[in-house]
């Protein structure tokens, strides 16, 4: 799967008051916000979407549920990643973070999600735009153009995103590893401020290649460069510039070019919303969203196997040169070419409002088909070098092998049907009561094949088993707020959340077990409010048992690959302390602190090389940190803004065993904009002030664990990377 960058925020603030809450400071006696609020766009790892929300759970491959007028912008993140589709813009009307209550009622999963609204056209003709840019060659340009047609009802928005990405190495392999364009078109029927209806059409176009670098470790945490490699700055991309692969299901030997307009490492959607709300009477709002896309998603991800030690074994280049490098860079690639997705959802629900209740009713259907997955896999070595090249081992006429060992098929749809409701309750002037609930039907149907995926050229032969699935799920939200006085209360949540799997969980060879997934959290805390200062510090735990994963798994001796499918669980507790200050005008001071022990259970697996058994149970889960903190000073005087972001991680393991970590960290970021005249306003960012390098999350081959780490100690790994200095510029304009 894709790459993902674990840039986190906070363990479960659910009723927390955000940075960006409304007035919530003046108003003495209101409660903490139920929905967080909070900026989530800046991101250390990179520009192609919003950063992960920490809350003690492994992130999704996919990073966070992105919402456009209610509902996901991908029904699945895979094989089509939100970032393929969605971006924040000008088109958009931001509307902050979803709690992990209202994501579980309204659509039953778990965890945070981005709110995002299109844009429609206002009763004035309005033209919006950013320019924007860094010092490594990134650039992005985004417009809207919206207003009305004459004295109609009749309103428009039209709106493009054009962005691309050279990353901060400069890599021969692609010149871009980011290019996307998204384009947009909104036509909206008013007839007055309670009802209005909706249609619009959004298409994307996106090539998105992930990327790593080496690095020496050490047994203290810490990395350093190899050999004048620049972590970060100097690419470590393929510089070949293509992979062959064989399809899996034909046999079929074919180039994925990384560049070039026919490169079949293009993704691109359509996607039709219809959207809008009507007055019912009697304070009845009835509001609705309908979406139906179809998609054809290439997902190219370079897995970095391993470094293997030269050795005596001889290697060469292309060309016939002898490779006489120390190491050898083992790269798995994996390419899920073209997969047609097709996709309907609807979410109809209606709302009332009184004095002392709001109460909502809601349904939301979902279809999802995804025709003949397949995900091919190739082996290769390359040098280990700036820039680096395929290798040739030992005189072979082919630089790849292993073909499709653990590649993976499916074929199938998903349905699901969800009625929900919910109500927030001012039960008395000092108790309010929120809470919903929602019953969810799940059907899924396809095929797979049980065919081992070990033997090179592997081909998976018909007939295909087939599978067939009905599963209820229930799932609920209570939510309290006592307060004791006009400024100081109790805060208390409840939130249970059932699934089973997907369709990507019927990709290997094997049947999964689909034992119910069952995820109750609990939280408690308190909270305070006055003029200058908004708190709130609370303690949750939370389980969630039969996670299922693939390992990718390579023999240190041997270079022979393995696919070995897990299941396990998780459990975590954490305290969380959120505070916004405001000490004097035009000074706001942000500061958060968690503390939280996540931890695997029942994750165990054998060795496919050597039987031998292997548990992570009570390790702490990979890539998360025990402590996070977060500083926000921003300060405004006339027209000038400026604002620092600290985030501290403290020892974070990236490997399963817990024998791999990296030392803590801070990343840091500068903001500043300043109002030229009402027309253009100019920005200037700092990502990564101090210029920190390092690893960051991940590294390849260490799923087994060594016998003595000290074996590790100045030895070669690769794995991601913090994002390096970077200066951004940024014109936004309006008229």
């Amino acid at each position: 799967m894709e790459c993902n960058y674990f840039l986190f925020f906070s363990l479960f603030l659910g009723a927390s008051l955000m940075a960006q809450q409304k007035d919530s400071l003046s108003q003495k006696q209101k409660a903490p916000d139920t929905e967080e609020n909070r900026n989530v766009m800046l991101n250390a790892s990179s520009n192609t979407g919003p950063r992960e929300v920490n809350i003690g759970l492994p992130s999704s491959v996919g990073g966070i549920t992105v919402l456009e007028n209610d509902l996901p912008v991908v029904y699945h993140f895979w094989p089509e990643l939100p970032s393929r589709t969605w971006r924040p813009s000008q088109s958009l009307d931001m509307a902050g973070l979803v709690s992990v209550s209202e994501s579980t009622v309204t659509l039953g999963d778990f965890g945070y999600a981005v709110s995002s609204y299109t844009k429609t056209g206002s009763d004035r003709t309005q033209l919006v735009g950013t320019i924007k840019g860094n010092h490594h060659g990134y650039y992005l340009g985004d417009v809207n153009l919206s207003g009305r047609f004459g004295n109609s009802n009749w309103h428009y928005a039209l709106g493009a995103l054009v962005t691309g990405d050279p990353g901060e190495a400069k890599h021969k392999g692609s010149r871009l590893i980011d290019d996307t364009q998204l384009f947009r078109g909104v036509m909206t029927y008013r007839f007055d401020e309670k009802n209005e209806i909706n249609l619009g059409y959004k298409y994307a176009h996106s090539k998105i290649i992930g990327h790593y670098a080496p690095f020496v470790y050490h047994t203290d945490g810490k990395v350093t460069e190899y050999k004048g490699i620049g972590i970060g700055t100097d690419s470590y991309m393929l510089s070949d510039g293509y992979v062959i692969f064989k399809n899996i299901l034909t046999g079929e030997p074919y180039r994925a070019n990384f560049e070039g307009s026919d490169s079949p490492l293009w993704s691109f959607s359509h996607t039709f919303d219809l959207w809008g709300k009507h007055d019912m009477g009697k304070d009845w709002l009835l509001k609705h969203s309908t979406r139906i896309r179809y998609a054809e998603s290439s997902a190219p991800i370079p897995l970095l196997a391993g470094t293997v030690v030269r050795g005596t074994d001889s290697y060469t280049y292309q060309d016939g040169t002898p490779y006489i490098g120390e190491y050898v860079q083992r790269m798995l690639a994996i390419f899920s070419p073209k997969t047609p997705t097709t996709t309907w959802m609807t979410r109809l629900w209606a709302e009332k409002k009184t004095a002392t209740h709001q109460w909502r009713f809601g349904v939301l259907g979902q279809y999802y088909r995804e025709d003949h997955y397949h995900q091919d896999r190739t082996f290769l070595f390359h040098s280990v070098e700036k820039q680096p090249r395929m290798l040739y081992k030992n005189g072979t006429t082919d630089p790849f092998f292993d073909y499709n060992v653990g590649g993976e098929y499916h074929d199938g749809y998903e349905t699901k049907i969800t009625a929900y409701a919910s109500d927030s309750w001012a039960v008395t002037p000092w108790l309010d009561l929120s809470y919903g609930a929602n019953f969810r039907y799940q059907k899924m149907e396809g095929d797979y094949s049980l065919q081992p995926r070990v033997a090179t050229n592997t081909v998976l032969h018909q007939p295909f088993t087939t599978f067939n699935h009905d599963w209820y799920h229930l799932n609920g939200d209570l939510r309290t707020v006592i307060k004791l006085t006009p400024k100081f209360g109790l805060l208390g949540n409840f939130t249970y959340q059932e699934k089973h799997g997907y369709l990507e969980d019927y990709s290997g060879a094997y049947t999964p077990d689909f034992a119910k997934t069952k995820t109750p959290f609990l939280s408690g805390g308190i909270y305070y409010n006055n003029n200058w200062l908004s708190l709130v510090s609370q303690v949750s735990t939370l389980t969630r048992n039969n996670y299922q994963t693939r390992l990718s798994i390579s023999d240190r001796h041997s270079n022979q690959n393995r696919v070995v499918s897990v299941h396990y669980d998780i459990k975590t507790i954490g305290w969380t302390t959120d505070m916004v200050l405001k000490p004097f005008n035009n000074f706001q001071l942000h500061y958060l602190i968690t503390l939280q022990n996540p931890e695997y259970n029942n994750y165990s697996w054998v060795n496919p090389f050597n039987s031998q058994p292997i548990s992570y149970d009570g390790n702490v889960v990979n890539g998360i940190s025990k402590v996070l903190m977060e500083i926000d000073p921003s300060y405004s005087i006339n027209k000038f803004r400026f604002g620092l972001n600290f985030r501290y991680f403290s020892k974070q393991y990236v490997s399963l065993t817990n024998q791999f970590f990296i030392e803590p960290r801070w990343e840091s970021f500068f903001s500043s904009s300043y109002d030229i005249n009402k027309h253009f306003n100019l920005g200037f960012n700092v990502v990564n002030i101090f210029n920190q390098t390092g690893a960051s999350t991940s590294i390849a081959n260490s799923e087994v664990p060594y016998a003595n780490i000290q074996d590790a100690e100045g030895t070669l790994v690769t794995g991601s990377y913090i994002r390096p200095l970077t200066f951004e510029f940024q014109l936004n304009f309006k008229f």
